[in-house]
Formats: structure tokens, C-alpha cells, sequence
């Protein structure tokens, strides 16, 4: 049975030798014999072209207590393989040499032309795993930096994203609290895009139609603009004309020469 050279996923294979049980009765089920479990596997590991350094800390690690799960042998070109029960084969192209690239994944790994990796901190570009951290992979684009954010468009400064849109705005738009929003329809004094039934004052921002000056400076809010006030928030509106403020009150001139009557505030 094949054993990798020593890497992070060559912890995953384990030859059925491997763990052994207490001999003659004296321990119980299970049992790991630590040096037995050592030996065999430093000599596997070296066999199959590993140094002792790397092999070493491997097998101390895949040796240690409780034995790892049954592996499920599958084999590649000829070769046998092992593989935990319950994961999943990662098995690459066959290269010009004749060889490929065989591993096993786990939960959070996915396989790059045989090598496994983990989602989180690796992506694979062209069959090459490229370790992101301390960035976040962005497929397809590759690796984002950590004051980098990964978008659709590929990595975005966080300083140039707008987070609402999740991407960065067009030299055309503005970034508000719906998200990327053409400039011309935001309202710059509210930052925003009026709604429906709001129309944009240049001191107020976005306000109720009717609450709005006639030229669109101000919003009245709970005042009234009046037609033949100009700009200026009334409290009161006399007849639909006239604007009243408190404590003011409305009234009417007396028809003068024919000329009706106008509205006035009487203080």
C-alpha cells in the first residue's frame, strides 16, 4: 500500500498495520502500542521517499491515542491507497511523467489536481494551491489581502467598498445605505435616493411633496409653504395664499374700488 511523502494531508493515510492491538491478552481492545505503531510507520514513511525529519513528527502525531478510523483502500494506476472511511478521494491528472497526485479530503477540504486543501485559507489557481493566509482566497481572482475584501469583480480595497452593494461603486455612483446608486438620482443633502412621494430640498434633503417650498429649498416639515410666501414656512396658510406665523391670525381686506379681497395676518 502506497504511503505519501510526508505533507499535511499525508496524516490522512493509514496502512491497516498501522494501530495494534495489546498482544497475549494483556490490554484491552484497541490499545495502541505507541512504539510499534512509531517504527512502522517511520520505516513505511522513509520507504516511500520521505526524510526522517518530515516523517517523524507525522507518525508521532498519526500514532498517538485513540486509533484513527478503518481506512478504505482504493488504488491509482496500479497503486493501492488508503483513504479514512467516511472521506472523500482526491486523485489529480496524469502528468507527462506518468505519475498523479493522490490525497484525501476532509470536511473543509477541496482537491486541487490531487492535493487537498482547505477552503478557508488556500485556493487552487491552474492546479497550484496558493496559501492566502493572512488574506481570504477569492476564487477565481486568487488571494485577498487583509485590508481587502473579495467581491465578484475581485478583490476591493475596504476603504473603496461600498458594504450595502458588496462591491465598489462606478465613477457614476454613489455609495448610500440601499448601496451603489446612480448620482444623479441621490439627494445630497439626505445622502440618499427619494422616495416615490418625496422630493429633494437643497438645505433639508428628501422631504413629502407637499411639505416642500415651492423652488425646493427647504422642507417645512409640520409648517406649511404657501404659494405667495416664496420660500418661507408658514404656520399657518390664509385662504391657500397668505403665510401666517404665530402668533398671527388670519383675515380679509375689505373689497377696495371693486378690487376683491385680500388675505392678510393680523398680528
Amino acid at each position: 500500500m502506497v504511503m505519501p511523502a510526508a505533507t499535511a494531508e499525508s496524516s490522512l493515510y493509514q496502512t491497516r498495520g498501522r494501530y495494534r492491538a495489546s498482544a497475549g491478552g494483556h490490554g484491552t481492545e484497541g490499545h495502541v502500542l505507541p512504539a510499534d505503531c512509531v517504527d512502522d510507520c517511520m520505516r513505511e514513511c522513509m520507504d516511500s521517499g520521505g526524510e526522517r525529519y518530515e516523517c517523524q513528527p507525522m507518525c508521532q502525531i498519526s500514532c498517538s491515542s485513540p486509533p484513527p478510523p478503518p481506512c478504505d483502500s482504493f488504488w491509482v494506476d496500479g497503486k493501492e491507497y488508503c483513504c479514512y472511511r467516511g472521506t472523500d478521494r482526491c486523485v489529480g491528472e496524469l502528468r507527462p511523467d506518468g505519475g498523479r497526485n493522490v490525497s484525501c479530503l476532509q470536511d473543509g477540504m477541496s482537491c486541487c489536481d490531487g492535493i487537498a486543501y482547505w477552503r478557508d485559507t488556500s485556493i487552487c489557481r491552474n492546479g497550484v494551491v496558493e496559501n492566502c493566509w493572512p488574506g481570504t482566497p477569492c476564487a477565481p481572482f486568487g488571494c485577498c489581502k487583509p485590508n481587502e475584501r473579495c467581491t465578484y469583480e475581485g478583490c476591493v480595497p475596504l476603504s473603496e467598498l461600498c458594504p450595502p452593494s458588496g462591491r465598489r461603486c462606478k465613477p457614476d455612483e454613489a455609495c448610500t445605505n440601499e448601496g451603489c446608486v446612480p448620482r444623479s438620482e441621490v439627494c445630497q443633502a439626505s445622502g440618499r435616493r427619494c422616495k416615490p412621494d418625496e422630493v429633494c430640498t437643497q438645505e433639508n434633503g428628501c422631504c413629502p411633496k407637499d411639505h416642500a417650498t415651492p423652488l425646493r429649498t427647504r422642507c417645512c416639515g409640520q409648517r406649511t409653504p404657501c404659494p405667495d410666501s416664496g420660500e418661507t414656512c408658514c404656520d399657518v396658510c390664509c385662504e391657500g395664499k397668505a403665510c401666517c406665523n404665530h402668533p398671527g391670525s388670519c383675515d380679509q381686506r375689505i373689497v377696495v374700488r371693486g378690487e376683491p379681497g385680500v388675505p392678510f395676518c393680523r398680528v
